[in-house]
């Protein structure tokens, strides 16, 4: 029984390890897409509510499929709270050119890591484009079909990141008087690493672990109704055979008396019929014998 089985049966252990193996993963993909750590706590919960809900009606079925369920579940979230709150966010931009307007504006987010500051100030699509592969190893297909395109639009965005970095990094150099510099291959290599020691605000814990005590209370609750049902019609079940058992020994000793009473009376009508036939064969030759004695007498008288 592998954990999502056993998640199924109200172990909040199981869901709990499932919670931990994927949590940090899954908290860093949410900063990083929707460029927000604030943003990032709410979401979590929400998207393990979902996750939740697919382990126990039995549409994910083992830890592999878990741990990609919250990839997509994730993404898949998070693309949603962006276009709701701008639903131009994932428009292609005008002739393909996914270079203009970056790095432009007076809107910028000027505190952080230098990765920070790229992921926050990308364009909500230009930001998935880049952070997708490197984060959830989505290909260019994968991607034509999140956003609805093809993949020859996929790979003109792709190649304009070391631009769009550049742009960026320039930009807030200008803005904060500070030199901040990243390429393409360095911004993947530390959104990786960041992704392992990612941090769980223990507020997001305690949420989601409530949530997963409130599911499994009455899961439990349920199956020890089911086995105590079990158990009643399982005591049932064996009266019932030791009463069969009992009713049929009962006519087998009733049968094995009834034969030897049978046997008993006939040795006794045997004997009886034996003990007649002897008295009257002694009666007779003791009436023959007396005969005989008389007819002697007479022939001597004589």
């Amino acid at each position: 029984m592998n954990l999502t089985d056993k998640a199924r049966r109200g172990s909040w252990e199981a869901m709990e390890t499932l919670f931990d193996g994927t949590k940090t993963s899954v908290m860093h993909l949410c900063r990083v897409l929707l460029a927000s750590q604030q943003a990032a706590q709410i979401a979590a919960p929400r998207i393990y509510r979902s996750l939740w809900e697919q382990v126990l009606s039995g549409r994910i079925t083992d830890e592999e499929a878990f741990s990609q369920a919250a990839v997509n579940k994730a993404v898949t979230f998070c693309k949603t709270t962006v276009g709701k709150k701008d639903t131009k966010a994932f428009r292609i931009p005008a002739n393909r050119n996914f270079v203009q307007g970056v790095g432009e504006g007076d809107r910028f987010v000027l505190r952080g890591d230098p990765w920070e500051l790229v992921v926050a100030n990308l364009p909500p699509l230009q930001r998935f484009l880049y952070t997708l592969p490197v984060l959830c190893g989505y290909t260019q297909a994968q991607l034509a079909r999140l956003f609805h395109t093809n993949e020859e639009t996929v790979r003109l965005a792709l190649e304009a990141e070391p631009t769009n970095l550049k742009r960026i990094c320039t930009a807030i150099s200008q803005r904060t008087g500070q030199p901040v510099s990243l390429d393409a291959e360095e911004f993947h290599r530390v959104l990786e690493s960041k992704r392992v020691g990612a941090e769980v605000p223990p507020s997001v814990d305690t949420t989601i672990l409530t949530t997963i005590r409130a599911l499994c209370v009455p899961i439990q609750a349920k199956l020890r109704r089911k086995r105590k049902r079990a158990a009643a019609v399982a005591g049932t079940v064996l009266v019932l055979a030791c009463l069969t058992t009992g009713i049929a020994l009962a006519a087998v000793l009733g049968g094995e008396e009834e034969t030897a009473s049978e046997s008993s009376a006939a040795s006794t009508d045997s004997t009886a019929s034996e003990d007649s036939t002897a008295s009257t064969d002694s009666t007779v030759s003791q009436d023959s014998t007396a005969g005989e004695e008389e007819e002697s007498q007479a022939s001597d008288a004589a």
